[in-house]
């Protein structure tokens, strides 16, 4: 629903009624600390601008979740667009891979062994969960989830371009 005008600057209820620490981990309770919750998942490495920007977007849209619960999808699915925006740059040197999908980028990625150590099991989890979030879905992940997500992409983007490997860099 909508906010209105009014309550557009008010923290959604739901940040305050999430339920058990055990299950949330660290509940913040002012938006200052939700703002360091993602600003300490940081893409390191050699990463291009573009993508950089693109992840920061995710970011972004995490922190204004504060105000709007469901945003937690958006940054979820910006997440997603940053790691193919990186996958498709990485690879692109070698061929033109413009249709291909996160699937393909990422089978490829693996099968040029620039994702050494990338678990079968965690590949299929992560493709699953973009599947699920791109094709609609009412699902609507835990704050703590959505980090976990970022913090998965930012990983893999960075081992994607690794901190100084200027060829990478693009």
């Amino acid at each position: 629903m909508l906010k209105s005008n009014n309550e557009i600057l008010v923290v959604d209820p739901r940040f305050s009624v999430l339920g058990d620490e055990h299950v949330l981990g660290e509940r913040p309770s002012i938006v200052e600390e939700h703002h360091q919750q993602v600003e300490a998942i940081a893409l390191a490495g050699s990463v291009p601008l573009d993508v950089r920007v693109a992840f920061d977007r995710a970011r972004n849209v995490f922190v204004y979740a504060w105000y709007c619960y469901e945003l937690l999808v958006v940054c979820e699915l910006q997440a997603f667009a940053a790691l193919e925006l990186a996958l498709r740059t990485r690879l692109h040197r070698s061929h033109s891979i413009k249709e291909a999908g996160l699937h393909l980028l990422f089978s490829r990625a693996v099968r040029k062994e620039l994702l050494p150590g990338l678990d079968k099991h965690r590949f299929d989890e992560l493709i699953a969960v973009r599947n699920k979030l791109a094709h609609g879905h009412l699902e609507i992940h835990t704050p703590k989830m959505a980090l976990e997500l970022l913090s998965r992409c930012a990983a893999i983007i960075d081992q994607l371009f690794p901190t100084g490997d200027v060829d990478c860099a693009g």
